[in-house]
């Protein structure tokens, strides 16, 4: 149970956060694939609803990136010399914002490229 009203709005947030990076990926997935079924047999169409499941992905191993750097760096900070841990430190704090950022520009630009292709060919006329 939260200790006090800030933890429990902090969890809401999570909580909702989360449900938000589950339904984007399903929403775009269902309409990449009335998408493909509106255009029929065209591969192209079939292989591009799966751009958002591709962004989720990547924006999950850019996660794990971020959590990976920062138990790299916390465990590099408890083995070192005290003259040397914030080195350590500063180095695992840099490779898990690289993962982060990694993450998040590479999930975006599917997210945006699923998004544009799925404009487009709602609104282009299938081909007979």
């Amino acid at each position: 149970m939260p200790s006090s009203v800030g933890e429990a709005v902090a969890i809401a947030i999570s909580c909702a956060g989360l449900v938000v990076q589950l339904l984007v990926p399903g929403a775009l997935f269902y309409w990449g694939r009335r998408v493909a079924a509106r255009h029929g047999r065209a591969r192209a169409w079939r292989v591009a609803s799966l751009l958002p499941l591709a962004a989720f992905g990547v924006g999950v191993v850019g996660i794990v990136g971020t959590v990976l750097g920062l138990v790299h760096a916390f465990g590099a900070v408890a083995r070192a010399e005290p003259a040397t841990r914030a080195t350590f430190l500063a180095q695992g704090i840099s490779e898990a914002m690289n993962a982060t950022a990694f993450g998040l520009v590479a999930s975006g630009a599917l997210y945006l490229a699923s998004i544009a292709a799925f404009l487009y060919g709602t609104f282009a006329r299938p081909r007979s």
